[in-house]
C-alpha cells in the first residue's frame, strides 16, 4: 500500500471513530479547593488548670465542613481527638493550661471535607484588626400607640489581614461614636457627651453582625439626626465605622 493510500485510510478510520462517538473524553479537571482561614481564641476566664480553646474556620464562600485538632505551642502531640465544626464553622475543646508565656499558646489544624482546603492557625492574645462596612440602619415604630422605637443595626466585618469573615468578633453599635464621643475627653471637657450604646453582637459565619435595640433618645428627630456607629470591641478607638443614615421601616 502506497503512502497516499495509507494516509487516506487513517483519515477514514478517524472519521468513523468520531461518527460512532468513540472518541475518548479528556480527563476531567479537578476543582480547586476553596481557601479557608483558621483562627484560635482562648477563653481563660476561669483561671483554673484548664482553658477553653475555640477555632473559627471561615471562607469567602460558605461555611467550611470538617474537623479541627488542637495542639500546644511547639508540640506535635494533639491535646485531644478531632472536633467537628458546628454549623457556624466553630469547634471548641477544654485543654490543659499552657504554663509557658506565649502570644500564641495554642494552635489548631483544620482538616476539610468536601470542596474546602485545610488550614491552620494559632491563638493571638493581642487580638486582630477588622474592617467594617456599614449596612442599612432601620428605625422601627411599633407597640401600643406606635410609642415603642427600636433600631436595627447591621455591618459586615472582615479581618484586615486577609479579608476573611471576622467570625466571633464582638461589634458594639452606638448612637454617637463609642470611642471618640462627641468631642474632647470626659475628664477635661465639661461639654463632653457620652456615646449611647444600643446593642452588641458577634460576627456570624458569613461575616455579618446585626442586632436590634431600644434607643434612649427622646424624639424621632433626634434619632434620625444623630450619627450611628459600629465599633470593634477590641480596638474601638481606631476601629469604628459611621453607619448609613437611619431609615424608617
Amino acid at each position: 500500500m502506497s503512502q497516499p493510500q495509507r494516509s487516506l485510510l487513517r483519515r477514514a478510520l478517524l472519521v468513523g471513530v468520531v461518527a460512532l462517538g468513540l472518541v475518548v473524553p479528556m480527563a476531567a479537571q479537578a476543582a480547586t479547593p476553596t481557601p479557608t482561614a483558621t483562627r484560635v481564641v482562648v477563653d481563660d476566664a476561669g483561671g483554673g488548670p484548664t482553658v477553653v480553646v475555640t477555632a473559627h474556620v471561615a471562607s469567602r464562600s460558605g461555611v467550611p465542613t470538617g474537623s479541627v485538632v488542637f495542639f500546644g505551642t511547639d508540640n506535635a502531640d494533639p491535646l485531644g481527638p478531632p472536633v467537628p465544626l458546628d454549623a457556624t464553622g466553630a469547634a471548641s475543646q477544654t485543654v490543659p493550661r499552657n504554663a509557658e508565656f506565649s502570644i500564641n499558646p495554642y494552635r489548631a489544624e483544620f482538616t476539610a471535607t468536601g470542596s474546602y482546603a485545610g488550614s491552620s492557625g494559632s491563638a493571638n492574645l493581642f487580638g486582630e484588626s477588622v474592617k467594617m462596612a456599614g449596612q442599612g440602619t432601620i428605625l422601627h415604630l411599633g407597640g401600643p400607640g406606635l410609642l415603642r422605637l427600636t433600631v436595627k443595626f447591621a455591618a459586615r466585618a472582615t479581618y484586615a489581614s486577609d479579608g476573611m469573615p471576622a467570625v466571633g468578633e464582638t461589634i458594639i453599635f452606638t448612637q454617637r461614636n463609642k470611642a471618640r464621643g462627641a468631642s474632647g475627653h470626659p475628664e477635661m471637657d465639661p461639654g463632653y457627651v457620652y456615646p449611647v450604646e444600643i446593642c452588641r453582637t458577634v460576627v456570624d459565619a458569613t461575616g455579618y453582625a446585626s442586632c436590634t435595640g431600644t434607643p434612649a433618645m427622646a424624639s424621632i428627630i433626634t434619632l434620625l439626626t444623630t450619627p450611628s456607629y459600629a465599633n470593634h470591641e477590641l480596638f474601638p478607638v481606631v476601629e469604628s465605622k459611621l453607619l448609613p443614615p437611619i431609615g424608617v421601616g
